[in-house]
């Protein structure tokens, strides 16, 4: 839950929000301590600055207790009519003067009021109507108290499964910005990494939609990788002219938002298909790995079939082409290629090298399909071999001619390192020192050290 304070002229003013998990409604209040303090004039509408082509067609309508929001995706992502979404959001205040004027509602002399809105996707835009979602909100509570409690009560008992403590129990609390602060003038200390604990924990709830769970095991969160799981089975994509299934680079909740459909990352299904692989090991739940991993991680395998078939060069080492390290571009681009899209991405190869061998250790777990592990091994051996460049750094691309690019936020090419665990400094030191360096350098550039992102991917 977020909650601003503040104080005026009128008085001590609070604004709290929370997205409630078992009631599926944006819940905002605004309160002052001031009797009759707020008067507002209150609207839905569109975002400014929203990409041209994304949006067909709104429509909005205000009524005086509730505004109605409808909106038609322009994109047909491959279904005969658009896709869209809408929302309904009903207003509860103390007010006496409520009206609607000039296509907005207007609440006079309150000094309380509270916002409830609940957004629903539409298989086909045209079927947006008020009254699906007038319904569907008509037995909730109205009592803001009320709502909160049912809501802390399933998001408290996720969270709190896991607490990640260094002595700090007991001490005022302080404000996010004040840790910043001093963390920038002292460097970082034991409260920073319960907060990051805590920030990163806070995303990964929030961004599942299971509403909780009831299996307990180390404070666990397992049930929300479920959300992932259906999502990729569901709406996998099938290759093009080619066996197997290929993901895009971003997935949208739905096909009508998916952004650079286009862009040519092969890994992208094998990134996302690792987390099952992740899942299984954790629990080592032998039906999940038969009925669920193996058969997603064979139509990726069967995929890379097809599309490294054919390609060996003079040493017999497949050739990745098209391929890209996201966003990043080597300083030099070998003749024939087309800037980002060059050969051999090193964190391609990564990716392909961490699904056949997952496929593999699985079947031999399960005892299933002993006959094509041949045929997935010699796959294997026919991966090219990862690259130190001139600087004794993992260069992000194996193929030759490219020359690393180090002041960029993205650190693709440690893939192997993680999530992959393929480069340890046991097992492979030589490239482990190399992905070090290739780290190193990346702060020196500048970039890497400046970017959020960046951090995170060093991190």
């Amino acid at each position: 839950m977020r909650i601003v304070r503040w104080q005026d002229g009128r008085g001590i003013w609070e604004r709290c929000a929370f997205v409630s998990r078992p009631d599926d409604v944006i819940v905002l209040r605004v309160g002052c301590t001031r009797k009759d303090s707020i008067s507002c004039d209150l609207r839905l509408d569109e975002v400014p600055g929203k990409p041209l082509g994304d949006f067909k067609s709104v429509t909005v309508e205000h009524r005086e207790t509730e505004a109605y929001f409808s909106g038609t995706y322009a994109r047909l992502g491959g279904k005969s009519e658009p896709e869209g979404y809408h929302a309904l959001m009903r207003v509860m205040s103390n007010g006496d003067g409520r009206e609607t004027i000039d296509g907005c509602m207007r609440i006079r002399e309150a000094d309380e009021i509270t916002l409830m809105m609940r957004v629903g996707y539409l298989e086909r835009a045209a079927d947006g109507n008020p009254e699906k979602l007038r319904d569907s909100m008509s037995l909730l509570e109205t009592d803001y108290g009320r709502i909160l409690e049912r809501h802390a009560a399933v998001h408290g008992d996720m969270f709190r499964r896991v607490t990640f403590c260094f002595g700090t129990a007991g001490r005022e609390t302080v404000h996010a910005e004040e840790i910043l602060a001093r963390t920038r003038k002292e460097g970082p200390d034991t409260e920073l990494l319960e907060v990051l604990h805590a920030v990163g924990r806070y995303a990964l709830i929030c961004s599942s939609g299971e509403p909780g769970c009831n299996a307990r095991s180390d404070g666990e969160l397992l049930p929300i990788h479920r959300a992932h799981f259906e999502r990729l089975e569901q709406k996998r994509p099938t290759a093009l002219r080619m066996q197997g299934f290929v993901s895009e680079l971003t997935q949208g909740y739905r096909d009508g938002l998916t952004m650079f459909g286009n862009y040519p990352w092969t890994g992208g299904a094998g990134w996302l298909c690792s987390f099952f692989y992740g899942h299984y090991l954790y629990t080592g739940d032998i039906t999940f790995l038969r009925n669920r991993v193996v058969p997603l991680l064979e139509q990726v395998a069967l995929f890379y079939g097809d599309f490294l078939d054919g390609t060996e060069d003079d040493n017999g080492k497949y050739v990745f082409y098209l391929s890209i390290s996201l966003e990043n571009t080597p300083s030099e681009v070998p003749m024939g290629t087309v800037s980002d899209i060059v050969p051999n991405a090193t964190s391609e190869v990564a990716l392909c090298r961490q699904i056949l061998t997952n496929l593999i250790t699985g079947c031999r777990e399960l005892r299933i399909h002993l006959e094509d592990i041949d045929r997935w091994e010699s796959m294997i051996d026919k991966l090219p071999s990862y690259r130190i460049n001139s600087d004794g750094a993992l260069s992000e691309w194996i193929f030759p001619g490219n020359t690393d690019n180090y002041n960029h936020r993205h650190n693709s090419h440690l893939y192997g390192v993680y999530p992959a665990l393929e480069i340890d400094p046991v097992q492979s030191a030589s490239l482990a020192e190399a992905a070090s360096i290739a780290i190193r350098k990346r702060l020196e550039a500048g970039r890497g050290s400046r970017s959020a992102h960046g951090l995170m991917h060093l991190s």
